[in-house]
């Protein structure tokens, strides 16, 4: 991406090391970029959840949600063919 996004500057440097130190700060600064945190500040989510953690974050939230009231009779009394 970043060569391809940066060409004509990458292209404009006189020698290959010129081009290389270049080519690695606009790499770094693409990871900057990218990571995580930097993805939620800009695009203001509320939270990062560190992969690690995951399934621990879904168990708690599906664990919150309340049991539905116990049912009472037939599943589906009517079901409408219209």
């Amino acid at each position: 991406a970043v060569r391809l996004a940066y060409r004509k500057e990458l292209d404009a440097c006189d020698t290959d090391a010129d081009r290389q130190a270049l080519f690695d700060r606009l790499v770094a600064e693409s990871y900057e970029r990218g990571k995580a945190l930097s993805m939620a500040v800009s695009l203001e989510i509320d939270a990062v959840i560190d992969p690690a953690d995951t399934r621990a974050w879904i168990t708690r939230g599906l664990k919150s949600i309340p049991s539905p009231a116990p049912r009472h009779g037939k599943r589906r009394p009517m079901v409408d063919t219209w």
